[in-house]
């Protein structure tokens, strides 16, 4: 119990210090001065706590929301933090992850289907599900035939290397598909499951998505960078550290990697994502026979 707890609240504070981060570093790359300060994503919280619903949603509506949440958490716990620090070691965690994602995205869109423009939300959020899932599986279905497991944990220690620049392209693809997979600009489908919620509801499903951002950090640490693998060798130092450093520039990279390409339409996401990003997934993965 102590474990999950620890787990939570240490993921509470990874979302807070993200959230900061990409402020500070969006403002310093549009030359604007921040004034937002390290407890803004915390007053944030209390300000949505006591702000209420203006409209009050279908108990579906909140079912599929709670869901949305739980499950963010569920795939954060199976990433492991280290080779003794982990809250799940399954030993097909990859195919555990692929199976919650889609749970993930389900509940996501039964959630905006009876919303304020339900019909929008729906097709838009289908289409991102569809954009982005298939790149998704093919590069997990490649890092369980390139280290011939499906347990993240022995991933983890067959990556001698922290990084092998051979696989740039397909590092880049994965990023990529995490962004659309985020919502995020360029690749940002308009419709967003907030849209119509307040209150509670909102503060839920957005903490739902900053969840899932560190899920999709931590997931690319650990099959591209070596997880928990020491970049340089300090004693004092936890092995976890160095996932957390990690993730930060995996997130900087993608920060860098949304700012300086063009807004896309939905058209030329899919066509991206059906055209550029699957087909190098597909060639990595046949490269390993």
């Amino acid at each position: 119990m102590l474990h999950i707890i620890i787990f939570f609240l240490g993921f509470m504070l990874a979302v807070a210090i993200i959230s900061f981060v990409e402020k500070k570093i969006k403002h310093q790359l549009q030359n604007q001065r921040s004034q937002n300060s390290f407890l803004q994503p915390f007053f944030d919280v209390l300000k949505f706590i006591c702000k209420q619903n203006a409209l009050s949603p279908p108990l579906l509506n909140i079912f599929f929301i709670i869901l949305f949440l739980a499950s963010s958490f569920v795939l954060l716990s199976l990433i492991p933090l280290s080779d003794k620090i982990f809250i799940t070691n399954f030993p097909h965690g990859i195919v555990y992850i692929v199976f919650f994602y889609f749970l993930l995205c389900f509940c996501e869109i039964m959630a905006s289907a009876k919303s304020q423009h339900g019909n929008i939300k729906v097709e838009r959020i289908g289409m991102k599900f569809f954009t982005m899932i298939l790149p998704f599986v093919l590069v997990l279905n490649w890092a369980s035939m390139k280290y011939h497991s499906l347990n993240l944990v022995d991933i983890v220690h067959q990556q001698k290397d922290n990084f092998d620049f051979r696989l740039m392209p397909l590092f880049i693809v994965f990023c990529i598909t995490c962004l659309i997979g985020e919502n995020r600009k360029p690749f940002c489908f308009a419709s967003s499951l907030k849209d119509g919620y307040g209150g509670i509801l909102f503060l839920m499903i957005s903490l739902a998505e900053w969840l899932r951002l560190v899920f999709s950090l931590m997931l690319i640490s650990t099959i591209f960078l070596g997880g928990d693998n020491p970049i340089m060798k300090i004693e004092s130092m936890p092995q976890c550290f160095w996932l957390f450093v990690k993730s930060i520039f995996v997130f900087i990279f993608m920060i860098l990697l949304s700012t300086s390409l063009p807004k896309y339409r939905l058209d030329q996401i899919v066509k991206i994502s059906l055209l550029l990003l699957c087909p190098i997934a597909i060639l990595y993965s046949l490269s390993m026979f």
